[in-house]
């Protein structure tokens, strides 16, 4: 066999390695995006037709105050749905633990506007605050009722009024898709809360 012919078959060889490896890395890549959360328990709070006396794991059996919420006992996978359309008044505390292949999603359900977490200025600080880890906090409305305003700053809101407190050691939680509204900071985080993500939020 000549030598001319000992190279065109190296080459050859050569380019169908390489073709085989790039399709393998595609397939891995592919795969590596697949990757779901584990699921694990749902919990919903209606503030129309819900009832705290319920055990909220359904739509017909939805809990109904934001007080109840706050006690779900969230496990890492778990959700906690607000119904759309809903206003509930007082503070949210998020302070559950999930991981990182199962996090908490404190989300929303059903149509219409954005479910509301509002508060009157009478509460100062955060109306959610975030003190767990692992949390997906999404697609919310938080906001302060009638703030006092300076009608000399633009009507600017006047107080400590804060839409979503990062607290403590809160870390690798994500707050994303929401609208913060009335508040003097949209959204504060503590010098100790760390890895956590803010993302395509309204303030």
């Amino acid at each position: 066999m000549s030598k001319t012919v000992l190279i065109v078959l190296g080459f050859v060889a050569t380019f169908v390695l390489l073709i085989s490896l790039y399709k393998n890395t595609i397939k891995l890549k592919v795969q590596d995006t697949s990757i779901t959360f584990a699921a694990g328990a749902t919990y919903y709070i209606d503030c129309s037709n819900g009832n705290d006396t319920n055990n909220g794991t359904s739509v017909a059996s939805a809990w109904k105050t934001i007080s109840k919420a706050n006690t779900a006992p969230l496990n890492p996978g778990d959700k906690l749905l607000f119904k759309r359309e809903c206003i509930w008044n007082g503070r949210l505390q998020a302070g559950w633990i999930g991981t990182d292949t199962a996090p908490i999603i404190i989300s929303d359900y059903g149509t219409g506007a954005l479910p509301s977490i509002q508060t009157s200025p009478s509460l100062s600080s955060g109306r959610v605050e975030i003190t767990g880890k692992y949390q997906i906090i999404e697609n919310l409305d938080v906001r302060t009722i009638n703030p006092n305003t300076d009608p000399n700053c633009n009507n600017q809101t006047i107080g400590y009024f804060v839409g979503f407190n990062f607290l403590g050691t809160s870390s690798n939680n994500i707050v994303r898709n929401s609208r913060i509204s009335n508040h003097t900071i949209g959204i504060h985080i503590t010098d100790n809360s760390n890895h956590n993500k803010i993302i395509n939020n309204e303030i």
